[in-house]
């Protein structure tokens, strides 16, 4: 889908976010709290939300704990 997903996915929860449980999936550039919360603020936005119920992290390089 060409890097839309959650694009078209917004636009498909309309009206309907409330019968639904979203997640999502997040490649931050860094494994860095600030890297993390601005790809989830990127991903609230393209979403149309204001929350998501599942954040999953993608491709970390390092098995590593997050906070």
């Amino acid at each position: 889908m060409g890097g839309k997903n959650e694009e078209i996915v917004g636009k498909a929860l309309k009206g309907r976010r409330d019968r639904v449980y979203l997640a999502t999936k997040i490649q931050p550039a860094s494994v860095s709290k600030a890297a993390i919360f601005k790809d989830v603020e990127t991903s609230l936005k393209t979403l149309e939300t204001d929350y998501i119920d599942v954040i999953q992290l993608h491709t970390l390089p390092t098995a590593v704990r997050i906070f």
